[in-house]
């Protein structure tokens, strides 16, 4: 692997090959060789359509390789052992936990929701003790107190007088 990342010269066939240092899977190397054909050296071809550029002749022989001794399907197995065995059950228990987050939102709007409708209770209860529409609360409870602060006034000059 070290001498087939060495020639590469391409930052995004670099990139991959980073990525998948560990273990070159089939869909790793075609990705990788898919990368490095696409780029201005790796185009360029002799006259028997081989590669000129070196790291794309190693990355097609790696390719190749693979498919001739079929190892694109023992290497892909194991890729997919390690989700059913690891990824799968991960991917269940965060189900799970998005699952729980859902039955708590849903409970927390409905206790939301009760709360909601005691407050609109008891602020039409406050509406009905104050003797006002409710429409502009502000402007009505101004009203009511221009309303009411003359008497108010009178029945103190009353006690007062007394």
């Amino acid at each position: 692997q070290e001498a087939l990342a060495e020639a590469v010269a391409d930052a995004t066939a670099q990139a991959l090959i980073a990525k998948h240092r560990e273990a070159v899977t089939y869909f790793a190397a075609r990705d990788i060789y898919e990368a490095i054909s696409k780029s201005p050296e790796g185009q360029a071809k002799s006259l028997l359509g081989t590669h000129t550029n070196a790291a794309a002749a190693r990355w097609k022989s790696v390719l190749d390789a693979f498919r001739r001794k079929k190892l694109g399907w023992a290497s892909e197995a194991r890729v997919l052992i390690r989700n059913v065995s690891y990824e799968i059950p991960a991917l269940k228990k965060q189900a799970a936990a998005c699952e729980q987050q859902v039955a708590d939102c849903t409970q927390r709007q409905a206790t939301l929701t009760r709360m909601e409708t005691g407050a609109k209770t008891r602020y039409a209860a406050l509406l009905q003790e104050l003797g006002i529409g409710g429409l502009d609360p502000r402007r009505e409870l101004a009203a009511l107190a221009a309303a009411e602060l003359p008497k108010v006034y009178a029945e103190l000059a009353q006690l007062l007088q007394r």
